[in-house]
């Protein structure tokens, strides 16, 4: 309920960071030719039975490759940027519904980040609870 529409709005938000193409995790590719962000829910829990209140668990994946970042300063770049734009409504600095417009969003929490270097790529790993309640 709501998935590709969350996603899109996220997508939306990071579409323009540069050295990064950002695209929905339904749309994400086998084999990518440059730096990427993917947007996805991971999982849609209902809260409460009976409610129409539901948790989803956003994941966004950076993934930048280590022979244009061996440093790691473009993931570093581009999570910040990340981090920076959604931190404002997690913050209380910008309005929910300025990012999720018509979808009744209550609660936008930063739940983790987990950071991977592998021979070929850089990668983080950034997660949120996107709390929304359709009463």
């Amino acid at each position: 309920m709501q998935e590709k529409e969350l996603i899109g709005k996220v997508v939306n938000l990071l579409s323009d960071i540069d050295d990064a193409e950002t695209r929905s995790a339904f749309d994400f590719e086998e084999f990518r030719s440059q730096n990427t962000i993917s947007v996805g829910i991971e999982n849609t829990t209902q809260m409460n039975v009976g409610l129409p209140d539901y948790k989803y668990s956003l994941r966004i994946l950076i993934a930048c490759f280590i022979n244009e970042d061996s440093d790691g300063t473009i993931i570093d770049s581009i999570r910040a940027e990340v981090v920076r734009r959604l931190s404002r409504f997690i913050l209380n600095e910008g309005e929910l519904s300025e990012l999720f417009e018509e979808i009744p969003v209550v609660g936008f929490f930063f739940t983790g980040e987990q950071n991977t270097t592998d021979e070929t790529s850089n990668r983080a790993i950034l997660t949120y609870d996107i709390i929304a309640s359709f009463q």
